[in-house]
């Protein structure tokens, strides 16, 4: 199956800023109250939050041509605004709201090095910036483990100094999410269940929880957990992705139990491990032959790589246990009046088809379950 340049572009757009969790985040953390520099600023701020919201909504509808369009946008208004704000020799400045409009545009601009100094420098003259606090932490956080330290002291100073609920819970995952990446999976948990106190059902602190199960090899929890989740941030889907690696490095034994396998499955598949998430899937089936669910995933997966005879296979035996599944009949159906060798889009919603999309999402395989 071909990929579509216009969805390759929307990918390489995303997985960029998925590599800066400031970047990401940031809009959501920071007010726009706090971008009060000069009104051209403002302007492009403003447009590039707007290009943003825009950005998330065409991927999430498979629009990649209108993606790429706004991605574009983003581009442009970060370039401009950089522009005016180095012109008016915003690194130099002693003005908080300006040092952090440039460390903005900056962490967008995966520059976290140039941000962190920026938020260093704003620290140092309004000690009591709480955005500024967070945003140091999270900049820090994205130069690796020689930086995260001070990334903890950053986030420490935030939560001293008493922030409103999203800031705190924002500065919790934060800390959980270095805990975890240091391998002190314990601390990461405590760190996010402060998170939990503070908001029961955020998606940062869940998302990062799952991450802590699939650490610790609590795949079934972990599963549960992504399952209730609309999507997954960005910081956390890559802690999903290591925490993932390191459970197949530590080769951690799963039990013999058919729903252990299939959770496993499930999670490599959100991962993208799309074609290793087939022999746990394949296991799973072997220990419960007559679950139509896992024989409809499979049957999901294989269209998604092509493999078209293997998937009405797997389909025709999920019908045979349970024929009352109407969206599984007409998937069948389809597959069975597709000319043989042409390439077949994925539909719109396969059956019982984990969702990727909360990880990357401009991934059009993963689609909701009918």
């Amino acid at each position: 199956m071909t990929p579509d340049p216009l969805h390759q572009n929307a990918v390489q757009l995303n997985h960029g800023w998925r590599r800066c969790g400031a970047a990401i985040c940031v809009l959501a953390v920071f007010s726009v109250q706090a971008w009060a520099s000069t009104a051209a600023v403002d302007e492009k701020l403003e447009a590039l939050q707007e290009a943003q919201a825009a950005f998330f909504a065409a991927q999430q509808e498979g629009d990649f041509e209108a993606a790429a369009e706004h991605g574009a946008t983003i581009r442009e208004n970060l370039t401009e605004a950089r522009a005016l704000l180095e012109q008016a020799n915003a690194a130099r400045s002693r003005d908080a709201e300006t040092l952090m409009q440039y460390a903005t545009v900056l962490a967008f601009q995966d520059q976290s090095d140039l941000a962190a100094e920026a938020l260093k420098r704003l620290t140092a003259l309004h000690t009591d910036h709480v955005d500024g606090w967070l945003g140091l932490g999270e900049a820090l956080s994205e130069l690796g483990p020689g930086r995260w330290a001070e990334a903890v002291d950053a986030y420490q100073q935030c939560l001293e100094l008493d922030p409103a609920p999203d800031k705190a819970i924002h500065a919790w995952a934060g800390l959980g999410g270095i805990y975890l990446q240091s391998g002190m999976a314990q601390l990461a948990r405590e760190a996010y269940q402060r998170g939990l106190e503070i908001e029961g059902d955020d998606i940062r602190i869940e998302a990062g929880l799952a991450a802590v199960d699939v650490w610790e090899g609590n795949l079934l929890e972990a599963t549960e957990r992504i399952d209730a989740l609309e999507f997954i941030p960005p910081t956390e889907s890559q802690l999903l992705e290591q925490a993932v690696d390191r459970l197949k490095m530590a080769r951690f034994p799963l039990p013999h139990d058919a729903d252990a396998h299939a959770s496993y499955a499930r999670m490599l598949f959100r991962v993208g491990r799309i074609h290793q998430c087939l022999l746990p899937l394949r296991r799973s089936l072997q220990l419960d032959a007559e679950d139509h669910a896992q024989w409809n995933f499979l049957g999901s997966v294989l269209v998604s790589i092509g493999q078209i005879e293997e998937a009405v296979e797997a389909f025709e035996h999920s019908l045979s246990i349970n024929a009352e599944q109407p969206r599984t009949q007409e998937i069948l159906e389809m597959l069975q009046e597709a000319d043989p060798g042409q390439p077949i889009e994925p539909p719109e919603a396969l059956p019982d088809m984990p969702e990727t999309a909360p990880l990357t999402p401009a991934d059009p395989i993963g689609t909701p379950p009918s």
